[in-house]
This record gives C-alpha cells, structure tokens and sequence, in this order.
C-alpha cells in the first residue's frame, strides 16, 4: 500500500506497473515464508504475556484509500491500543485496574458474524459440532452431515439427519475455546498442527483426520499432529470473515451454500470438499480454492473471534491487594509468611494451610484477611500456571494435579482431577522446586474465578467457593459457614464452568504488577533472583542471592567485593508483601536500604552505599571495575541525586532497566547486567559464579518494556 500511493497522485496511474509490484512483493513473501519450516521453530510453547493484544502505533496521519479494510490492518493491530507512557514520565500508583476497548465504527469496515451456541460454530450453511463428546461432525443445513469423526479415531461419511445439530439454537457459545492456531469445540480441537497440515483430533489423543497441503489425506493417527499439547489462550493465527475462518496457512469455510471446503492459501489446493448432498470430494487441485481464499479477513474495527464467542470483555475477576486476591465474597491470602487462607466476607474461616505441610480447615474466625484494603498488588506475582502470593503458590503443576505450596519446600494440600485430595506434609508437587516467576503463562480469569492449567478456582454463588477440574470434577467446595466438603462430582461445578475465560481482555497481569518481579523489606526480585540488603542490623551488606540460597555476589559498605559461591540464609527468608522500608527511585537509580544501583552517566553503571562507598562500576564497553574511589557514587557530590520518581527508569518481563542499562533474569539461571547496544558486561549464575564481558549472551534487551509498577 505505502509503495503504490504515489502511483495514487497521477492521473491514469499503470496496471502494468502495479502489477510488477504485487508481483515483486509476493515473490519476496513467499521467499520468507519458505524460509519459516526450515527453521525448526517450537510452536509448543505456553502462549505467554507477550502474546497480549496490546498494539500500538494506532494513530495514522496518512492512510491510503481502503486501508480500513485491507488484511494488512489487522497484522498491524490496533483493535486494543494504547500507548505506553514515556520513559521519563512517572506511572501514577495503581487502582483496582479495568481495561476497555473503545472503536470508531464510522472507519470500521465490512464485519461478519460467525453464529455459535452449545459446541457449535456455523459457517455459512454449515455447522461444526461436537455432538457428543465421542463424534464430531460436518453438516449442512438440509439435512445431511457430510463427515463423522468419532473419538476413536474412525470416520463415518454420508448420513442423513443423524448426527447433525441443527436441533441446537444459535445463542451463546458453550464449550468454546481458543489457543495458538486452534479452536476447540467441546472435546475436539480443529487447527493448524504445523504450517502444512491441518488436523482434528480428540481430547483423548486420537488424531481424526489430518489434511495436508499436498492435498493426502491421513486418518486415525494416535498422537501424532494432534494439538492438545498446546495451552488454551488467546486465538493467535486465528482469523476470521465472511463464512470462514483461517488457521494459519490453512482456510476452512462455506464456498457457496452447496460446498464447504478446507483449503492450504499458499499452496492454493483444496484439500477436500464437502457437498451439501452428503458426498466428499478429496483433492480437486484448485478448482474450487477460489471460493474462500479471495475474501478478505474481517477488518480490525470488528470485533475478534473471542469477543463474537465471549461478548464484550469485562476485564475483571475480582480485586486484590497485600498478598491477597478477592473473587466475589472470598478471599485468598497469604497471611504471614507462614499461613495460608480461604476467607469469607462474612467473618468465617474455612481452611487454613500452613508452612509445614498442615491443614486446618474450619469453621473458626481467624486468619482471614478482610481487614487489609484494596490497592497494589504487593506480594502477588506470576508463572507457567501459578499465582504466588507472599511466600505461597497455588500452581497447576500438570493436566492432572493442583497444588499449593510453601516456599520452604513443603506442600501442603493436592488437588487432583479425579476429584481425591491429597494433603501433607510432603515436599512433591511443590512448584517452587520447579517453577521460576516471570510472564502468567496458561492463567486466565473470567467473572469471580481464575483458571490455572484444566482447573478452575472460584466463587460459585456467593456463599460456596470450588476448586474444580475443567471435566466436572467439584474436587472440594468450601462454604460461607466456615465448613469444607471434599468431592461433590460434577453436582456445583456448573456454578463456574459455564462463565466465559476472558483472554480477550489481556494477561492477569492487568492487575498492574511487572511480570515476574516484586518486592519486600529492603529487597527487590526479578524473577528467581533477589537484591537485598543484609537482614542484619548493621544494613552494611548488599545480596545478589539466587532463589537456590546461593549468593553470587556481596558488596560492603566499605566497597569491597565478596565474590560468591556464599551461603545466604536471610535475602529469600523475607517475605514478598508490602513493605515498611520500601524500595525508593529517583532519576535513574534504585535504592534498597543504604544501597544505590544506578547510571552515573551514558557509560557508567555502579552500586554504592550511603557512605559514599562504590562497590562496583560496570561500564558500557563490557568492562567491570570492583572498588573504585568516591566519584562514581550516587549519593554525594555532583552525582548527588534526590529520591523522588522513577524517571528513566522502565520495567518489563523480569528486568529493570535504567537509562542505558538493563539489569535481569535471563533464564531462571543467569542474571545479568547488559548495555543497551547488546554487550553483556557481567553474568551471575545459580551455582554463585560470576563471568565478565564484553559478552553478547544473556541479556534481557529484546524484551519488551511494560506499562507496569513495582510497589
């Protein structure tokens, strides 16, 4: 579009030279995208933080005719935008946080609906539908159904008026779910297993049928090309428009009311056609591609497939603050850094779980957390399937097993799906042996629950809250009176099941907190890493301390360096909640205690203490320089700065950076100090060694900054 709107300024602008245009820059689109399969990318990973539909540069001073509508506008992206503050301007604290989406529909262009109800989607004159949760099927709206998938693996082609769905209403969707390149429909996921071929399989591990862009057909697979392997999550590589949707590479859709067709775009074959008289037609080059493959994708102003499915998004689960998330009338708090809780408004506590390994459960009124207000969520950070809250986490450690565990190694109850309970003490399934902080990877929230993994944790009406498994399950409900009532089937489970997940609205970090990164007395973490200052009454100390309890570094007021391998008992004894001595900023530093990290200038990055004492210098050309004189402090003299906002200081998944500098957690593993020209100038690892620059691995620069706040 940019390259030919000047051709838009002359009077009879060449065909012949657009042509040669679009010519060019499909051959160079197809050139890349062949490039993709040899690459060997994993397409398996948790469809993390990143993935969140927060688009930007939504602001167009000059747009071509028809831009509106272009497919282009929606990889550009800007159906959720908002732009991120400067750099230097501070982020005012944080409230309870909403997000909203608000569209112009005088730009918006053609939209199209796609009519859902009870695990069905309808395209056009056809219905895809999970029947039963054993057969899937493809019919048309006169009665025939074209295909049967059984969860078996077999297929059963040409029936008339059996196993369709047309009895069902259209209405709101039931049983529907997104993730990376798929749909699930009730217990059979529809997507693209790779970029040259498309299956449906069953939960249960039958791949159906798989189609291949050569246009071969491959049934009755047993986990091989299936998709269940993938986390559910927003609906990327999923697009829609007129009576089709797009997984990918590939289209499947309603060609003309009589054919419905699955379709590879690059390729341009049709894999195979269904015919409204029942009959399937495998392979016919691409004869009949055209039918689908020249509609435009809906155009961005519309409303995405998770909306059309969900509704509107209501970005709210519930409140939070201290250590404490709210859903409806119940409260889950860590307490104290040894004790856990399940509390309702009404005064009642209904079980209580404590840091060795035991529970407690009600009815009593103490430990509950009604007491403490609303406000930032301190204390309160995130994972692959867990939410920590303090020194506690609940996590889904697998498809199977829902655990809560202390930070000092023991869990104390597991929930499993087959609805038994498993309390300790024990020290299996305890997610911090296993699990590092960072981005929330398969959470999502929905109205009063969250959902970790296949469970789902919520306030079912007010006065009962479940733990549930997402296949009926009810594995223990606990009441408004303070009493506890282990595995009920799948009899209160409709209380929370139905509720729509709400990927659409953005991560659960919506609450506002940084990815991976929180704070306490006198300590800051990213990720699996801590900077303190000592717990001891002198403060002459400062940590860099790996969750393991090895510390890889310890600077003294002094100035001297006390290079690690070194035992460090107090940095991960604290507790993350909010603090008395908070961590403080300024113009380019951060303060912990007496401490100071921060850029002195362009080129100069140091850690001092109040004395004026440097421990540390690591310099923008990858050097580092231990024990330095009084110049390069933060606290005297002309490098004298106030605390006050945190100006030019950002945050993002498990980094801080300041001014030029990033300091972060590279992998669970190294933390790292880097430039921002890419020079790693000192890595820190778990076993407490230290490795010097100028280096060019383990850095944090590459990873987006965040609108997100700390304390």
């Amino acid at each position: 579009m940019a390259l030919l709107a000047p051709l838009g300024c002359l009077p009879d602008p060449s065909n012949w030279v657009v042509d040669k245009i679009d010519t060019a820059a499909n051959a160079a689109g197809d050139f890349m995208a062949g490039l993709i399969p040899s690459m060997s990318l994993d397409f398996s990973a948790s469809a993390i933080d990143v993935l969140v539909p927060e688009k930007i540069f939504c602001e167009t001073p000059l747009k071509t005719p028809g831009f509106d509508g272009a497919p282009c506008a929606v990889e550009l992206g800007c159906q959720q935008s908002g732009r991120s503050p400067e750099p230097d301007n501070q982020v005012p604290p944080s409230a309870q946080v909403t997000k909203s989406v608000t569209r112009n529909p005088a730009v918006a262009g053609a939209c199209h609906d796609i009519p859902m109800g009870d695990r069905f989607i309808q395209l056009g004159d056809w219905r895809l539908a999970d029947v039963d949760g054993t057969h899937f099927s493809i019919s048309h709206k006169d009665g025939w159904t074209a295909q049967i998938y059984k969860s078996d693996g077999t297929l059963h082609p040409t029936m008339w008026h059996a196993f369709g769905n047309s009895c069902r209403p259209i209405g709101p969707s039931k049983g529907i779910r997104f993730g990376f390149q798929f749909i699930e429909i009730g217990q059979f996921r529809l997507g693209a297993a790779d970029d040259n071929l498309f299956s449906i399989s069953h939960i249960y591990g039958w791949t159906v049928q798989a189609f291949r862009n050569d246009g071969t057909l491959h049934p009755s697979m047993h986990n091989a090309w299936g998709l269940w392997h993938r986390p559910e999550g927003m609906p990327v590589g999923v697009s829609f428009g007129d009576r089709f949707l797009q997984f990918g590479n590939f289209r499947i859709g309603d060609g003309n009311g009589h054919l419905f067709l699955i379709t590879h775009r690059h390729s341009g074959n049709s894999i195979q056609i269904f015919r409204n008289d029942g009959t399937l037609h495998p392979y016919t080059w691409g004869q009949w591609t055209y039918l689908v493959n020249n509609r435009q994708p809906a155009a961005w102003t519309c409303k995405a497939v998770t909306e059309i499915a969900y509704g509107e998004c209501k970005g709210d689960f519930g409140s939070f603050g201290d250590r404490f998330i709210q859903m409806g009338q119940w409260r889950l708090a860590a307490i104290d850094a040894t004790h856990f809780s399940f509390s309702h408004k009404d005064g009642q506590t209904a079980v209580i779980y404590r840091d060795d390994g035991y529970v407690f459960y009600g009815p009593r009124t103490d430990y509950g957390a009604w007491h403490r207000p609303f406000g930032f969520p301190h204390g309160i950070t995130f994972g692959e399937g867990f939410i920590q809250l303090g020194k506690w986490r609940l996590a889904a450690m697998d498809n199977d097993h829902l655990s809560i565990s202390h930070q000092g190694g023991q869990t104390a109850q597991i929930f499993r799906q087959d609805g038994t309970l498993h309390p300790g003490p024990t020290t299996g399934w305890n997610s911090w042996a296993v699990h590092s902080a960072g981005p929330p990877a398969d959470i999502t929230f929905g109205d009063g629950f969250i959902q970790l993994g296949r469970f789902r944790i919520g306030d079912g009406d007010g006065t009962i809250f479940l733990v549930s498994h997402r296949f009926g399950h009810a594995i223990q409900i606990f009441r408004s009176d303070g009493t506890v009532h282990p595995y009920t089937g799948d009899m209160h489970t409709w209380m929370i099941k139905d509720r729509y997940t709400q990927w659409h609205c953005g991560s659960v970090q919506l609450m506002g907190s940084c990815p991976g990164i929180t704070a306490g007395e006198d300590f800051l973490q990213i990720g699996d890493w801590r900077l303190a200052q000592s717990s001891l009454a002198t403060h002459h100390q400062f940590r860099v301390t790996h969750r393991l309890g090895t510390m890889a570094a310890m600077y003294d007021a002094g100035g001297f360096l006390h290079a690690g391998p070194l035992a460090d008992p107090d940095s991960w004894y604290l507790e993350a909640k909010e603090a008395t001595n908070k961590v403080l900023f300024g113009d380019r530093f951060i303060q912990i205690g007496q401490w100071r990290l921060g850029e002195v200038d362009a080129t100069h990055f140091s850690i001092s203490h109040s004395s004026g004492a440097v421990g540390q210098i690591w310099r923008s050309d990858g050097t580092r320089h231990p024990h330095v004189n009084n110049y390069w402090d933060l606290w005297t003299g002309a490098n004298y700065r106030p605390v006050g906002p945190p100006t030019g200081i950002t945050f993002g998944d498990r980094f801080v950076q300041i001014g030029g500098f990033r300091i972060g957690d590279a992998d669970g593993r190294h933390f790292s100090v880097a430039y921002k020209d890419g020079t790693t100038i000192e890595i820190f690892r778990d076993d407490g060694l230290a490795f010097g620059g100028p280096r060019n691995d383990y850095t944090t620069f590459g990873r987006s900054l965040r609108e997100c706040w700390v304390v």
